[in-house]
């Protein structure tokens, strides 16, 4: 994001990206890894990312990013909603692995869940993003 932009980001909001951009990449090449040496499915692996996409969709439509007049930049702010999909990510996330294998077996499962973790981080990141940017872009920046 180009410099003049950036500075209409809160700090939280910028680091938040980060985060989603630099753990959607690690664990892609996680799942990557598990392809070439267990020999997982590729295209249960590009499935389950896909499905990830579609979970960090959702997760990021109830996420309230807004333009803050007093402070002229984008901020997030957390609601009841938010907290209850957050809790439900969570219990997802710690039974992830049985989740996936009740469906798929052998050497993809953990592939297809990384690639699942992977799909949700990346998928946030690239939606927040476009979020921001309209916000931006409707401010006149």
């Amino acid at each position: 994001m180009p410099k003049h932009l950036s500075d209409k980001i809160h700090t939280r909001l910028k680091r938040r990206l980060r985060i989603y951009l630099m753990f959607s990449l690690v664990i892609l090449g996680i799942s990557l890894f598990h392809i070439i040496k267990d020999g997982a499915n590729i295209f249960l692996c590009f499935f389950g990312f896909l499905l990830g996409v579609i979970i960090g969709a959702i997760m990021t439509k109830i996420l309230k990013i807004s333009w803050d007049k007093d402070s002229e930049m984008v901020i997030s702010k957390f609601n009841l909603s938010s907290i209850v999909l957050i809790i439900s990510y969570i219990l997802f996330e710690i039974n992830r692995e049985y989740i996936v294998s009740r469906f798929i077996s052998g050497p993809s499962v953990i592939a297809v869940s990384f690639a699942i973790f992977s799909g949700i981080m990346g998928g946030r990141y690239f939606l927040i993003k476009q979020k921001v940017l309209k916000i931006l872009k409707h401010q006149g920046y």
